[in-house]
Protein backbone atom coordinates (compact mmCIF):
# COMPACT_ATOMS: atom_id res chain seq x y z
CA UNK A 1 0.00 0.00 0.00
CA UNK A 2 0.95 3.08 -0.44
CA UNK A 3 1.78 5.73 2.08
CA UNK A 4 -0.20 9.20 2.32
CA UNK A 5 1.41 12.30 2.25
CA UNK A 6 0.25 13.03 5.44
CA UNK A 7 1.66 10.03 7.19
CA UNK A 8 5.42 10.98 4.66
CA UNK A 9 5.03 14.35 6.61
CA UNK A 10 4.48 12.69 10.18
CA UNK A 11 7.38 10.36 9.60
CA UNK A 12 9.70 13.26 8.51
CA UNK A 13 8.44 15.45 11.06
CA UNK A 14 9.11 12.63 14.03
CA UNK A 15 12.37 12.20 12.24
CA UNK A 16 13.51 15.67 12.62
CA UNK A 17 12.45 16.61 16.00
CA UNK A 18 13.75 13.28 17.27
CA UNK A 19 17.82 14.22 15.38
CA UNK A 20 17.42 17.57 16.95
CA UNK A 21 16.67 16.35 20.39
CA UNK A 22 19.98 13.76 19.67
CA UNK A 23 21.29 16.99 18.78
CA UNK A 24 20.72 19.00 21.41
CA UNK A 25 21.47 16.56 24.05
CA UNK A 26 25.26 15.45 21.95
CA UNK A 27 25.81 19.53 22.54
CA UNK A 28 24.87 19.66 25.69
CA UNK A 29 26.93 16.60 27.34
CA UNK A 30 29.96 17.38 24.96
CA UNK A 31 29.91 21.44 26.04
CA UNK A 32 29.82 19.38 29.67
CA UNK A 33 32.72 17.77 28.95
CA UNK A 34 34.79 20.52 27.43
CA UNK A 35 33.72 22.64 30.46
CA UNK A 36 34.56 20.37 33.07
CA UNK A 37 38.23 19.81 31.59
CA UNK A 38 38.92 23.26 31.08
CA UNK A 39 37.20 24.05 34.58
CA UNK A 40 39.80 21.26 35.98
CA UNK A 41 42.92 22.50 33.83
CA UNK A 42 41.82 26.29 34.98
CA UNK A 43 41.90 24.99 38.91
CA UNK A 44 45.27 22.90 38.64
CA UNK A 45 46.97 25.87 37.08
CA UNK A 46 45.64 28.07 39.94
CA UNK A 47 46.72 25.28 42.87
CA UNK A 48 50.00 25.19 41.61
CA UNK A 49 50.25 29.14 41.90
CA UNK A 50 48.98 29.11 44.91
CA UNK A 51 51.50 26.54 46.32
CA UNK A 52 54.18 28.39 44.90
CA UNK A 53 53.49 31.70 46.72
CA UNK A 54 53.06 29.65 50.01
CA UNK A 55 56.19 28.61 48.95
CA UNK A 56 57.78 31.60 48.33
CA UNK A 57 56.25 33.44 51.63
CA UNK A 58 57.67 30.86 53.96
CA UNK A 59 60.80 31.36 52.43
CA UNK A 60 60.63 34.93 53.02
CA UNK A 61 59.20 34.67 56.50
CA UNK A 62 62.05 31.85 57.24
CA UNK A 63 65.01 34.24 55.77
CA UNK A 64 63.62 37.01 57.55
CA UNK A 65 63.13 35.54 61.33
CA UNK A 66 66.66 34.24 60.65
CA UNK A 67 67.72 37.25 60.09
CA UNK A 68 66.06 39.12 62.81
CA UNK A 69 67.46 36.59 65.51
CA UNK A 70 70.86 36.83 63.91
CA UNK A 71 71.26 40.24 65.17
CA UNK A 72 73.41 41.16 67.67
CA UNK A 73 71.77 44.50 68.92
CA UNK A 74 70.01 44.65 72.01
CA UNK A 75 66.18 43.82 72.12
CA UNK A 76 63.91 46.61 71.00
CA UNK A 77 66.42 49.32 70.61
CA UNK A 78 65.93 51.58 68.38
CA UNK A 79 69.09 50.18 65.73
CA UNK A 80 66.99 47.04 66.22
CA UNK A 81 63.96 48.02 65.16
CA UNK A 82 66.03 50.16 62.05
CA UNK A 83 67.24 46.77 61.11
CA UNK A 84 63.51 45.67 61.25
CA UNK A 85 62.04 48.46 59.01
CA UNK A 86 64.67 47.13 56.39
CA UNK A 87 64.11 44.08 56.93
CA UNK A 88 60.22 44.78 55.88
CA UNK A 89 60.60 46.75 53.23
CA UNK A 90 63.23 44.90 51.25
CA UNK A 91 60.43 41.99 52.16
CA UNK A 92 57.47 41.14 49.51
CA UNK A 93 55.13 39.62 51.34
CA UNK A 94 55.75 40.64 54.86
CA UNK A 95 54.00 43.93 56.34
CA UNK A 96 55.20 43.80 59.79
CA UNK A 97 57.82 42.01 62.20
CA UNK A 98 59.56 42.32 65.90
CA UNK A 99 59.82 40.76 69.33
CA UNK A 100 57.03 39.41 71.35
CA UNK A 101 57.95 38.93 75.37
CA UNK A 102 54.98 37.00 77.63
CA UNK A 103 52.81 36.52 74.79
CA UNK A 104 52.25 40.49 74.13
CA UNK A 105 54.26 42.55 71.52
CA UNK A 106 57.18 44.03 72.62
CA UNK A 107 58.00 46.23 70.23
CA UNK A 108 57.62 45.70 66.29
CA UNK A 109 58.81 47.67 62.82
CA UNK A 110 55.68 49.63 62.62
CA UNK A 111 54.70 50.08 66.12
CA UNK A 112 57.56 50.62 67.58
CA UNK A 113 57.17 49.55 71.10
CA UNK A 114 53.20 49.79 71.96
CA UNK A 115 51.91 51.32 74.78
CA UNK A 116 48.80 49.06 74.99
CA UNK A 117 48.76 45.48 75.61
CA UNK A 118 48.11 43.37 72.36
CA UNK A 119 46.80 40.07 71.75
CA UNK A 120 48.78 37.36 70.88
CA UNK A 121 48.56 35.52 67.51
CA UNK A 122 46.50 32.74 67.55
CA UNK A 123 48.79 30.55 64.64
CA UNK A 124 52.15 30.10 64.09
CA UNK A 125 54.14 29.07 60.96
CA UNK A 126 55.99 25.80 60.79
CA UNK A 127 59.11 28.15 61.54
CA UNK A 128 57.71 29.26 64.93
CA UNK A 129 56.79 33.23 63.16
CA UNK A 130 53.76 33.81 64.54
CA UNK A 131 51.90 36.04 61.20
CA UNK A 132 49.72 38.81 62.70
CA UNK A 133 46.53 40.20 61.10
CA UNK A 134 44.47 43.74 61.96
CA UNK A 135 42.18 41.45 63.69
CA UNK A 136 44.31 40.17 65.99
CA UNK A 137 45.92 43.62 66.77
CA UNK A 138 42.83 45.05 68.55
CA UNK A 139 43.96 46.10 72.11
CA UNK A 140 41.99 43.93 75.01
CA UNK A 141 39.35 45.34 77.12
CA UNK A 142 41.39 45.35 80.00
CA UNK A 143 43.95 47.58 78.33
CA UNK A 144 41.15 50.31 77.05
CA UNK A 145 40.98 53.34 79.62
CA UNK A 146 37.90 54.90 79.82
Amino acid sequence: MMRTFKQRVLVTLAATILAAACGILAGWLVGRLIVLKLTERRLLQVAVRASMQTDSRLKEATSVLAAMQATSSEPCSPSELTYFRALIFDARYLKDAGRMSGGTIACSASLARPSLRWLQPNRTLPSLAAPMSTRILLPTRATIKR
